[in-house]
């Protein structure tokens, strides 16, 4: 049959983080992804200045919005 796409918005706190899929640049968020519906997650990264990088999965097999707080980086 034919593969229809899903929709998945990714938010973050503080807004504006960067979000990156397959090493591609999809801009700030809030963002969303167009992506082939399946059973396997799709693997994302989001970087925000001053705070912690996020590598999370999210899911593709419905249309749906994720919301991630990103945590202030450790001084060192």
């Amino acid at each position: 049959g034919e593969k229809k796409n899903i929709s998945v918005t990714v938010g973050s706190s503080p807004s504006g983080a960067i979000v990156y899929y397959g090493g591609k640049n999809l801009g700030p968020t809030p963002v969303g992804i167009s992506a082939p519906e399946g059973s396997t997650p799709i693997n994302i990264v989001i970087r925000a200045r001053g705070r912690m990088t996020l590598r999370t999965r999210v899911s593709r097999d419905k249309s749906r919005s994720y919301y991630y707080k990103l945590h202030p980086a450790k001084i060192r």
